[in-house]
């Protein structure tokens, strides 16, 4: 999912006074900058926080930045752990189910009998429908607090998620995408995705653009979002084993720090070598 946000160079756990009393919070330290989200299971990283204290909160934020979870997401500096949890929790408990319902993951020994309490023990189908009654309604209480919260804006929005067009790379022709506005609401965006099955999974290119991956493609994915990238990534990355292979640096090595195939790599030892070998001992001139 395309996604740009702000993070800042720190984040403090502070006491946040409110009409209500102290409460425990995020505040954002130094100067913010714009960066790219790439992280297609950000939504399991969140889930996991569920239960976890102000540290792991803090440790999330560092590396993504807040949630959005202002009434004015583009300024804020300061957000509720409180707020935090009811989101990680719920995140949590939808997920767990989604996983038990499923028979994938890697839920406890014991998640089916957090969630379901006194039912655990009845008939698998009826155990099924109650989980999938949980994912439901987590999934509706968190579209109700993404509206509550955008239309707390002033003028009130409900920009959950921003539709726009996208010229995708390679087509002749524009993509209608959807981007989400605040990393919570992509969070959301992306649990809902894989419960649903039809998520377009994208990642970054080193240009910095993004590379669609179709639901249900085969192959290896793609690495370039375009021809034109391909073939200066090629030469960057050939150039730089060339200089590894004159530094006499193993094959295994220059694969890795290339993204090259093992075979081309070889070949280019191989030319380096060959390069050496005549620079050392040049071919002798015939006498006329």
């Amino acid at each position: 999912m395309p996604f740009s946000w702000t993070r800042a160079s720190a984040y403090d756990l502070v006491t946040i006074e409110t009409p209500n009393g102290a409460i425990a919070g995020l505040r954002a330290d130094g100067d913010e900058s714009a960066y790219k989200l790439d992280a297609p299971q950000l939504f399991r990283e969140f889930a996991a926080l569920s239960g976890q204290d102000g540290k792991a909160y803090q440790g999330f934020a560092v590396e993504y930045g807040l949630l959005g979870l202002s009434a004015k997401p583009s300024g804020a500096r300061t957000e509720s752990l409180d707020a935090w949890a009811l989101e990680a929790t719920d995140l949590w408990r939808i997920v767990t189910a989604w996983d038990l319902i499923r028979g994938t993951g890697d839920p406890y020994e014991d998640a089916e009998e957090d969630l379901l309490g006194p039912n655990a023990k009845g008939p698998t189908s009826d155990r099924r429908r109650r989980l999938a009654e949980i994912v439901q309604a987590g999934i509706n209480g968190a579209i109700a607090r993404q509206i509550h919260r955008h239309l707390s804006n002033v003028p009130p929005t409900v920009n959950v998620l921003v539709p726009h067009l996208q010229l995708m790379p390679g087509a002749t022709d524009f993509a209608i995408m959807a981007t989400p506005t605040t990393p919570i609401d992509l969070i959301w965006h992306q649990a809902v995705q894989a419960i649903k099955g039809w998520a377009t999974d994208y990642s970054l290119c080193r240009c910095g653009n993004w590379i669609p991956h179709p639901p249900g493609k085969r192959g290896p994915r793609q690495k370039t979002c375009s021809d034109r990238c391909r073939a200066l990534f090629d030469q960057q990355a050939e150039a730089e084993a060339r200089r590894m292979a004159r530094s006499r640096v193993r094959t295994a090595a220059i694969v890795a720090a290339t993204g090259l195939r093992q075979s081309r790599v070889k070949s280019i030892i191989s030319e380096e070598r060959e390069r050496r070998r005549r620079i050392i001992r040049p071919t002798p001139r015939k006498r006329r």
